[in-house]
């Protein structure tokens, strides 16, 4: 596998943390990776008139050897859709598409970030989901060990095989858990989603968040705690 799309079940469910890990790890084993953002919202600070993204800013503290890009950043924290509209800029999928194209030839492998899931609006009548098949890539869900998420997890399942999106398979971030949870709910959890969603489980990414020092050679063990490097030994 040459590429990934790492998308989730909800906002702020952990996909820039995982693809810095990801990003991190892939590195390690003398990799050229580069991290694509193909839309960001919600940026606050600009240098020579141009957007930083957050989340990009956030690979590169982690993984400076990453070549970071994005083609599209807005300042409003909304669905691109409508910080595109605010913003008086018309979002298109073959700009994003030449991006992708042009910054796979520089690198061994591009990892692509989404903004929330697969509904999430980008332009009249298309989404996030739609920019998926545009690229026609494998997709990574990023999913959470928490309440709910069997049904957010299969759903988002249901929908996106229902398009012809290739699902790679479904990792549980540990960004938001705020405390331990019992392996055998973990495993419970995974076992159901694995039964009615019919894609594979990656694995249980550790709490980022709890630990304040958390830095690349973490992130690296991380990744090793999943199966996620499998997938880029695979043809």
């Amino acid at each position: 596998m040459k590429t990934l799309f790492i998308s989730g079940i909800d906002t702020d469910i952990g996909k820039t943390i995982i693809t810095t890990a990801l990003a991190c790890a892939l590195s390690a084993i003398g990799k050229k990776v580069a991290v694509f953002k193909p839309i960001q919202t919600g940026a606050t600070k600009k240098v020579e008139n141009s957007w930083i993204s957050p989340d990009l800013e956030f690979v590169q503290k982690y993984c400076p050897e990453a070549i970071a890009k994005y083609s599209y950043c807005f300042e409003l924290p909304a669905t691109p859709a409508l910080a595109a509209k605010e913003a008086g800029i018309i979002i298109n999928f073959e700009k994003i598409k030449a991006d992708y194209k042009a910054i796979s030839k520089e690198v061994d492998i591009v990892l692509v970030e989404g903004a929330g899931g697969f509904f999430v609006p980008i332009c009249s009548g298309k989404t996030i989901a739609d920019l998926i098949k545009c690229l026609n890539i494998p997709t990574l869900l990023v999913s959470a060990n928490q309440l709910g998420t069997i049904n957010q997890t299969c759903l988002s399942a249901f929908y996106a095989k229902s398009l012809g999106i290739n699902l790679s398979g479904f990792l549980f971030s540990g960004k938001n858990q705020t405390r331990p949870t019992k392996e055998s709910v973990v495993q419970s959890n995974a076992d159901f989603i694995i039964e009615y969603s019919g894609i594979p489980f990656l694995g249980n990414f550790p709490n980022c968040t709890a630990d304040k020092s958390f830095d690349k050679q973490a992130f690296i063990e991380a990744i090793k705690e999943t199966d996620l490097l499998s997938l880029f030994s695979r043809s």
